[in-house]
């Protein structure tokens, strides 16, 4: 879900996977996202 939002919002490829591995490491930092993903901000 996150990575189709970095799409959307024209995130550069090249940066994905930052982060994606943020977001695997930090709950906080997933959640962060997610918020944003689901369109909750």
């Amino acid at each position: 879900m996150i990575r189709a939002w970095l799409f959307k919002i024209e995130e550069p490829e090249e940066e994905h996977n930052i982060v994606l591995d943020k977001c695997r490491y930090d709950p906080e930092v997933r959640e962060y996202f997610l918020k944003y993903a689901l369109g909750k901000f």
